[in-house]
């Protein structure tokens, strides 16, 4: 019984790190699960996915632009640390050429691309109580504005 414990919060504590991990990142928290169970032994991964329940997706920037999307099209919960909001507007003047300057890998930024993420945009949140909103002023990018007017009905920090 006590080594079960120890596994559970040895479990616990890992499941911890990585929602810290998330937040740091911007990632989807559900795309992440997938590659968190790599990381964490099998049967730690199920008694973890068994207590979450449903997921409770975490992003920032175009990160929350995406946990919108999954969590209104499939009802989860949202963590969202200044999403980003309309994102076609942003990307529409970066067309063309683009260079990594970490991987040093070239592609094109496509009309195309632009497109395909307008097409993930939700209208605000129809049940606002699942969004919980993080917003901070002074972004180069983002006007919190925009974020705070499109979920104005949800849980807003700013």
């Amino acid at each position: 019984m006590a080594r079960d414990r120890s596994r559970a919060r040895s479990v616990g504590v890992r499941w911890l790190l990585a929602g810290l991990l998330l937040l740091l990142l911007g990632v989807v928290g559900l795309i992440a699960l997938r590659l968190l169970g790599r990381l964490l032994h099998p049967l730690g991964h199920l008694l973890a996915l068994a207590a979450l329940g449903r997921p409770l997706l975490v992003g920032s920037s175009l990160g929350g632009y995406y946990a919108t999307h999954l969590a209104e099209r499939h009802g989860l919960r949202a963590l969202l640390i200044n999403p980003a909001v309309r994102v076609q507007r942003y990307f529409a003047r970066y067309l063309g050429p683009q260079h990594n300057y970490y991987s040093g890998e070239s592609w094109e930024l496509t009309a195309a691309h632009v497109a395909a993420l307008a097409e993930l945009e939700v209208p605000p949140p129809q049940d606002p109580a699942r969004f919980v909103v993080w917003l901070q002023t002074g972004d180069e990018t983002l006007d919190y504005r925009d974020a705070a007017d499109y979920y104005r009905l949800c849980a807003v920090k700013i």
